[in-house]
């Protein structure tokens, strides 16, 4: 008798909804008979949830206001029977987009935060989602999952940027973790202008180990400045003082990384990276200051020096390459990248002593194509050699170069 009276129920509302669209009165009514049907979501009996289901499925998105009802203030096996109708009819209702991101951050049940997110994912319209997330921030609740909000501001990014001054405050959190998200996020979501100070303060404040005593921060704090590029022209001198005081070797190299990405050119910079590529027991930080001092601007502009020099720079970098590491082929990529420029100093290395660099030199010669035309002679004399490595790798830049003219 109840499955019967749930379906009546059910049609009479649909049809009460599509013959009085107008009618206030009549709205209300099948509101509350929508509103009744929900309720019967919590019956005792199996086949009348099934039935209530079925009934606001086939309402659709008349259903949709009274399910996100039940979200917001459901008992937690409403909330998670409203969300998989939810899910099950979609929803494009801006109205509902608070209470989701509320219960994506804050329900202790794993599941209904699940749903909520599921349910969010079609909506398009960022802003409201971000506009929400700093509303969560902003509440003194142990309920809110404030890392997880963080992180949901870093994955959402630049259309985030309005979070800054909140994610900011967060800064002082004495998790660590909450203070790494930060870093990670404002690396993510950049700053505008009205921010830019205080943030970049923020940032050279967590270099610090005093402030910071976390290693890891204070390496996402220095690539975080990086990330906002010449906004932190200013931070020069703070990430140079933190390189000399910092024991950390991952932390150097995220110095001397962001120092390049930043692409200010002072003689205080360009010296810390000179320093950075000479280091003489960490071949990390040599191969990023090697990068950054090949850095450009937007412009496709070398920032810090000519072409010449860093083709020298390059080929320095090669012979420690090989030495070090002999797969590694970093500079020798580079080498390629630049192409043409650099075909004379590498066919000058073919005439090197050690034989793993001139493999290195006809690797980059055979890539580079058709400008390595002027090295062939010497290639070919490479072809003669003792070293079978030397001989192979000529042989196939031989061949790359000839396949290439002929082309």
């Amino acid at each position: 008798m109840r499955i019967l009276f749930v379906a009546v129920l059910a049609i009479n509302s649909a049809c009460a909804i599509a013959f009085s669209a107008e009618d206030a009165a009549t709205d209300d009514v099948a509101d509350k008979a929508i509103g009744t049907v929900v309720k019967s979501l919590n019956d005792q009996d199996p086949k009348v949830r099934a039935a209530a289901k079925l009934a606001l499925v086939n309402l659709r998105t008349t259903a949709v206001p009274q399910l996100v009802k039940t979200v917001e203030n459901g008992d937690p096996q409403q909330r998670t029977t409203a969300l998989e109708l939810l899910l099950e009819i979609g929803t494009e209702t801006k109205e509902a987009v608070p209470i989701l991101v509320s219960v994506s951050y804050t329900d202790v049940n794993e599941r209904n935060r699940s749903l909520a997110e599921r349910v969010l994912e079609p909506f398009s319209d960022r802003q409201l989602e971000v506009q929400q997330l700093i509303a969560l921030l902003q509440r003194d609740d142990k309920a809110v999952r404030r890392l997880a909000v963080i992180n949901a501001l870093t994955k959402i990014g630049p259309l985030a940027k309005e979070a800054v001054p909140q994610l900011l405050d967060e800064l002082s959190d004495e998790d660590e973790m909450i203070r790494g998200a930060v870093i990670n996020a404002i690396s993510q979501t950049g700053v505008d202008e009205a921010n830019a100070e205080k943030a970049i303060e923020a940032l050279i404040k967590a270099l610090a180990p005093r402030h910071e005593p976390g290693a890891v921060n204070r390496a996402k704090a220095a690539n975080a400045l990086g990330a906002l590029g010449s906004q932190a022209k200013d931070a020069t001198g703070s990430l140079i003082s933190a390189y000399r005081a910092e024991e950390s070797v991952y932390n150097k190299k995220s110095i001397v990384y962001a120092l390049g990405r930043i692409g200010v050119k002072t003689d205080e910079v360009v010296a810390t990276l000179e320093e950075a590529r000479t280091h003489e027991s960490e071949r990390g930080i040599r191969i990023l200051g090697v990068e950054a001092l090949r850095q450009r601007s937007e412009e496709g502009e070398l920032i810090f020096l000519n072409e010449e020099e860093v083709i020298l720079l390059l080929i320095e970098a090669l012979k420690d390459d090989i030495k070090i590491l002999e797969e590694s082929r970093d500079a020798a990529d580079a080498l390629v990248a630049i192409g043409a420029p650099a075909v004379t100093q590498l066919t000058k290395v073919l005439q090197s002593a050690d034989a793993a660099t001139r493999v290195a030199a006809a690797y980059a010669l055979g890539n580079i194509g058709t400008p390595s035309q002027p090295a062939l002679v010497m290639l070919t004399k490479a072809m003669q050699e003792d070293d079978e490595y030397v001989r192979l790798e000529s042989v196939r830049a031989l061949a790359q170069i000839v396949t290439a003219t002929t082309d």
